[in-house]
């Protein structure tokens, strides 16, 4: 599973006063392209980004289309788009070690194959799958969502009867790449043009580098 702890320690540094910063994001099955991402909730063992075309970039030669919420917390991996009534879609994929298995719903006129498919993907943890976003928004989320999960952690740690549940995850080591091959199956509609199937399915994301953790 992902431990989404990793993504808050790799950010640990930055400030509510930054204004950007360059990291790679898990999104599997994007070409390269520019892409700027905000960082909407934030806690312990989960993230939200909101992905997007950078600024001056057509959203029609963007496979972020109108906008791509992608949600991280310990097992799943979920993803979405939401632009009524051309194009709906949402994702979610439970995340066991190096395999996924996601359920997708596609809606809409410029959906090309509507309706609902579950796929399993193997070896998830391919380099490959992260690209260069630029994190532009969110850090005083990060901020706050790390002081609190810092001020739980010491209140845990004056507690004598704490239990094994309760002790602070050690996030694995940034950075992690795995060699692999997997298949994509091309999902792309007029909203997002360079999404393959794959570009759904997957189970982590991490900034400055990719953690999977049991």
């Amino acid at each position: 599973m992902l431990n989404s702890i990793v993504v808050i320690s790799a950010l640990t540094g930055m400030t509510a006063a930054q204004t950007s910063v360059v990291s790679s994001l898990f999104l599997p099955g994007f070409d390269s392209q520019s892409l700027v991402a905000s960082i909407v909730t934030a806690g312990p063992r989960m993230m939200e980004f909101f992905v997007e075309c950078a600024p001056g970039v057509d959203a029609n030669d963007c496979g972020a289309g109108p906008g791509v919420s992608v949600t991280m917390q310990p097992g799943t991996y979920e993803l979405g788009v939401n632009n009524p009534p051309a194009f709906t879609m949402s994702e979610r994929c439970v995340i066991e070690q190096q395999k996924a298995v996601c359920t997708m719903s596609a809606l809409g006129s410029e959906a090309n194959d509507p309706g609902v498919e579950t796929t399993t993907m193997e070896d998830i943890t391919t380099a490959d799958f992260f690209i260069p976003v630029t994190i532009t928004a969110g850090f005083d989320v990060l901020a706050a969502a790390t002081a609190t999960d810092a001020e739980a952690t010491g209140r845990s740690s004056a507690t004598p009867a704490q239990s094994a549940d309760d002790s602070p995850v050690t996030p694995g080591p940034a950075g992690t790449e795995t060699s692999a091959s997997t298949r994509e199956t091309s999902v792309s509609t007029g909203a997002a043009p360079h999404i393959t199937r794959d570009a759904i399915v997957g189970g982590a994301a991490a900034l400055a580098g990719a953690a999977f953790a049991l």
